[in-house]
């Protein structure tokens, strides 16, 4: 597993995973990885010396306090298990920075979330290999012909 914050070497597009859920977090990059992506990893939102020690932290992310996240400036595509609570703030930070998003939902929630996500992908839960590929393939930003 790389170190959250790394990015894989590859060729392929740069595909940022966000999951507070280690093993979501580690299946997805994993998948991602052996798809030809350049992965990296984050574990979401974390209090200000880079741990959870409250409720008050979860709602801590750099790119929804400042606008900025090195590892979204430097991705291709966020694919995030984003805080249902959250998902707003995320999308139009996201959008801000031009970047596209894979927001991952649970199944009953699916339909609802894609008409208020405008532009982004929803994801359902449960997520499989197949589901994962496809929602980053039909995300990701047309290459320049």
């Amino acid at each position: 597993m790389i170190e959250p914050g790394a990015w894989t070497e590859s060729s392929g597009p740069r595909v940022l995973v966000e999951n507070s859920d280690g093993a979501e977090l580690w299946g997805y990059a994993a998948i991602l990885r052996e798809a030809g992506y350049s992965v990296a990893t984050c574990a979401g939102p974390t209090g200000v010396d880079g741990r959870v020690t409250g409720p008050e932290d979860r709602a801590r992310c750099p790119l929804i306090e400042n606008g900025h996240c090195e590892l979204v400036d430097a991705a291709d595509i966020v694919v995030t298990a984003c805080n249902v609570g959250q998902t707003g703030q995320l999308l139009k930070a996201l959008t801000a920075a031009g970047k596209a998003g894979v927001f991952g939902v649970p199944e009953p929630m699916a339909e609802r979330y894609a008409d208020s996500l405008g532009g982004a992908h929803v994801l359902a839960y449960p997520v499989t290999e197949e589901r994962l590929l496809d929602a980053v393939r039909d995300t990701l930003p047309a290459s320049p012909q």
